[in-house]
């Protein structure tokens, strides 16, 4: 382990401590004196405060946390009064309610809900030991009551409930079916609601000749059949939902009218989840069965008795307050936990301990017919579970499905008008708004996207790597690219059957101490076909955030008969050389051949369709004539690197040499992958293949310099280790002298000095691109991080062992100093509505102040820690152990140079065991 000494002034700054704060007061009282007196300037800072009074630092404080502080800690308490029974949208705003009973609509705040479920959880347990003492059930975690109500968003489509339960506008199936909104409907729901409906380009429907032609292309329906919408006259079904409810989506629509037709459906058509998984950061998952009857907090009669158990008199004369924090952690400690704890006996769960993590190449193969025998004992035992149950049931199906007739699984929004195709990144079911043009909302959910589910992996033992173009955009700063709409993972194929055994179709909540995402776990049912069949099923699995359809895409890794891709032909040149096929596969059987039709091989299968036309619709005749000429393409194609071998002997092979795919036909190989590397992604541990560099130039043209780089009107910056636009940054270079209200940075931007970045950050803070900004700032630690990862990682003069150490210390004391690169979602939407309540009670000029003063403050602080890096002084490398000894990782690891070959070829190779 690498040591460095603690130095001099650091020691003094730590034993006068007390000394410099008595001396930085006095400094302050006389300088705001002499300020008083007139002896010195007044900066506006100061004036703004002056002239705004407490309003003004109110403003600050709100404004800075709400633009430029990504830690999860709430600006307000969540009360029940003043909260939850107080609307905040429709003609009841701000009036409070006389109890529980009168609520129409609630959002379902992460503080409310967690405070219930918990609670729940916990005092169920209690009344399992009091009555069920000698029952099994006693042994078994609780059952919860669930509603998506209470755990998706629906802010935006309460507006809609608030307008039709409490301001009389009738809101009929037609209204969610239209192209485009009514005009007169829509004013009339936001002007009751008293905010608009949606953000996503709201402004077109000002324009009457927009208006005009978007209603003519497609005139609204007069009539939608009740299989896709019906009203509801039961008083019950209709409180925290519409007088209307959708069965059926319909996409021929624009985003927002799809939003709420998606809610809709959300709310009344789409089946509970069979669990929910709480987790406890990266250390533990807690899962609770869920009931399939729809019941929200307030249905299920969970608040009222969460209130009886714990609300006091002094509470009912003041106000009570939810405290989700404090109940999560009595949860850990409480039996209902222990009960829940979640342990996958085959999961890797040695990870904590190891720098790197070797594949096997048992990993890459499944027993399918072995797990059925298993599962059906355990069904027979009555030992089964809901989610094991359901896998035995997907298992069955799958391996009894020909790959050339698997129905598409996964679904996207691929047909909502005028979004640009943007809906093919979204789960139709859970699609709720553009968020387009709310670039810091995006990003927020794309982070706590992956965020999530690399920590909930990680908590598991279930074993995935960072692979496509997420792992590309990850070699330059340790972050998605900017422009990707989703992620990329990869699993070995035994841990993806872990993930669809104890996770599918359980809705898995980030801790909420770290955020408050919430995502489902969707596994597809043709899970046992590995090779590319039809092309409708190549994403095995998502991880879908449920606020907004944005998803992990999740591909498994197998051995499987899928033809290796030309690019691999010298590797596998060599490697067959030392294989006897004919003679080792004489035992051979191909685990490939399933059940029924799915025992036919292709060509046997496009023969009995052929003889049983009847059987078989149009669309999967056309699947079997596709898959039939692929495989007679394979078979002959004269440069493939296994030319006229059958899907048999390819299997044989692929396994032999180690070469592993994805449904995608996406090879990978044992060589390539492992041992997995431990690093950073989005903030959070994560794991890549060993070498990166190889197999991304299989997929994507690699440069070989980590430099200024150039791709489609995008740049890569390496003096600011992000990502921009081009014309973007053109505009904070204030090339040409565009404003002269700007600096011009000097230098230019492919081969920008230390000193261009002043003038760059202040345009930054100047030109109004405050969500670009904001994301720059954020992110800085998180970058810097990966560029001091890779000065280790490349560093020649370090041992293979220095190097373990430096990088394990990076992770272990380093990392977790970093707040994470973007704000909670959830918590950015709540700040965002409490600045703009703010904002209108000021003028113009005022919020202008604030913004500008706060945002200058923001410049200032960029460029002391763009000086302290350069200069190596960053205080995030500085740390001390336990013992208080002082590490200083600023002069550890090679300085990258401009002029380099970082990308050339993958790590040294005294990396490897």
């Amino acid at each position: 382990m690498l040591r460095l000494p603690l130095k001099v002034c650091n020691r003094w700054v730590q034993t006068h401590r007390s000394v410099l704060q008595k001396v930085t007061l006095l400094l302050i009282v006389v300088l705001v004196v002499a300020r008083q007196a007139g002896w010195v300037s007044t900066p506006a800072a100061v004036q703004l405060l002056v002239a705004m009074g407490p309003m003004a630092g109110r403003a600050r404080t709100l404004y800075r946390k709400f633009k430029f502080d990504t830690v999860m800690q709430w600006p307000e308490e969540y009360t029940l009064r003043g909260s939850l029974l107080t609307p905040s949208m429709g003609p009841l705003k701000g009036q409070e309610l006389g109890s529980i009973d009168d609520l129409h609509f609630y959002d379902g705040d992460p503080r409310l809900v967690w405070s219930v479920y918990l609670d729940h959880a916990m005092n169920a347990v209690q009344s399992y030991q009091h009555e069920a003492a000698n029952s099994a059930e006693h042994e078994q975690p609780p059952t919860l009551p669930f509603s998506w109500y209470d755990w998706a968003d629906h802010h935006d489509f309460n507006k809609l409930i608030a307008a039709s339960q409490d301001g009389g506008v009738e809101i009929t199936c037609p209204f969610l079916y239209e192209r485009a909104f009514e005009a007169e409907k829509l004013e009339l729901i936001e002007k009751v609601a008293g905010s608009p409906l949606f953000s996503y380009q709201r402004v077109k429907y000002y324009d009457p000749e927009w208006y005009k032609k978007i209603r003519a292309e497609r005139p609204g329906p007069e009539k939608v059949p009740e299989t896709q919408c019906r009203r509801v006259n039961e008083a019950a079904a209709v409180k925290f939902n519409l007088p209307i409810q959708v069965h059926e989506l319909h996409e021929d629509v624009r985003p927002e009218v799809y939003q709420m037709q998606a809610r809709s459906y959300l709310f009344s058509e789409l089946r509970n989840p069979l669990s929910l998984t709480m987790l406890e950061s990266d250390r533990a998952a807690y899962r609770f069965p869920v009931r399939p009857t729809r019941s929200n907090l307030v249905e299920s009669r969970m608040l009222e008795a969460f209130l009886s158990r714990h609300m006091t008199r002094a509470d009912e004369q003041a106000d009570f307050t939810f405290d989700h924090v404090a109940r999560m952690q009595e949860f850990l400690k409480s039996d209902a936990a222990f009960k829940a704890k979640v342990v996958i006996p085959d999961a890797h769960r040695t990870q904590e301990d190891e720098s790197v993590i070797p594949l096997k190449p048992s990993d890459f193969e499944f027993d399918t017919r072995g797990k059925i025998k298993e599962l059906e004992k355990l069904e027979a035992d009555k030992k089964i579970n809901a989610h094991q149950k359901q896998y035995l049931e997907s298992l069955k199906v799958s391996i009894a499905t020909h790959p050339a007739l698997a129905p598409k699984y996964l679904s996207e929004a691929a047909h909502i008008s005028q979004f640009a195709g943007m809906g093919y990144h979204r789960d139709k079911r859970f699609f709720n708004g553009g968020l387009v043009e709310e670039y810091q909302e995006y990003q927020a959910r794309l982070n706590s996207l992956i965020r999530t589910w690399l920590r909930f992996t990680r908590t598991n033992g279930l074993l995935t790597w960072v692979a496509h173009g997420s792992l590309y955009g990850y070699l330059y700063n340790a972050k998605n690219f900017p422009w990707d709409n989703d992620y990329d993972v990869q699993m070995p194929i035994r841990h993806l059957h872990l993930l669809s055994e104890y996770f599918n179709q359980s809705l898995v909540l980030e801790d909420p101490r770290e955020g408050n995402g919430k995502f489902l776990v969707d596994v597809g049912t043709s899970i046992t076909v590995r090779t590319n069949g039809n092309d409708q099923n190549n994403i095995d699995a998502r991880f879908v955030d449920i606020d907004s359809g944005l998803y992990v895409d999740i591909t498994g890794l197998s051995v499987s008969s899928n033809p290796q891709r030309d690019n691999f032909k010298d590797w596998y040149e060599q490697k067959k050389k030392t294989i006897n096929m004919e003679q080792d596969m004489k035992e051979f059987k191909n685990p490939e051949v399933g059940d029924g039709l799915a025992a036919m091989d292709i060509n046997t299968l496009a023969q009995y369709a052929k003889d049983h036309d009847s059987e078989f619709n149009k669309e999967q005749k056309e699947w079997i004539k596709k898959v039939a000429k692929s495989e007679k393409d394979n078979f002959e194609k004269k440069n493939a690197p296994q030319k006229g071998l059958t899907p048999p002997q390819r299997y044989f092979m692929n396994r032999e040499v180690g070469a592993y795919n994805c449904r995608n036909n996406h090879f990978i190989t044992m060589d390539f992958a492992s041992p997995l590397v431990k690093t950073l992604y989005h903030g959070v541990e994560a794991l890549v293949p060993y070498r990166v560099i190889e197999p991304l130039r299989k997929e994507y043209y690699v440069p070989k310099d980590l430099g200024f780089t150039t791709y489609q009107g995008n740049v890569y910056v390496p003096e600011l280790r992000s990502w921009f636009n081009l014309n973007i940054l053109k505009r904070f270079a204030n090339m040409r002298s565009w404003n002269a209200n700007l600096r011009e940075v000097k230098s230019p931007i492919n081969d920008l000095k230390l000193e261009d970045l002043d003038p760059l950050f202040e345009n930054m803070h100047n030109i109004g691109y405050t969500d670009l900004f904001s994301l720059y700032y954020t992110s800085y630690n998180i970058t810097a991080y990966r560029l001091k990862e890779l000065e280790i990682q490349y560093d020649t003069t370090l041992t293979k062992e220095d190097k373990e150490d430096v990088l394990e210390i990076l992770r272990h004391d380093v990392a977790p100093k970093m707040p994470p690169p973007v704000k909670d979602p959830t918590l950015y939407m709540y700040e965002k509505r409490l600045w703009e309540d703010l904002a209108q009670s000021m003028t113009k000029g005022e919020v202008d102040r604030v913004t500008q003063e706060v945002s200058y403050g923001i410049y200032k602080e960029l460029f002391a820690a763009a000086t302290d890096l350069y200069n190596k002084k960053a205080s995030l490398f500085m740390i001390t152990d336990d013992s208080g000894e002082p590490y200083d990782f600023n002069h550890i690891g090679t300085e990258i140079p401009k002029e380099n070959k970082l990308f050339e070829k993958d790590y040294p190779d005294d990396r490897k065991e």
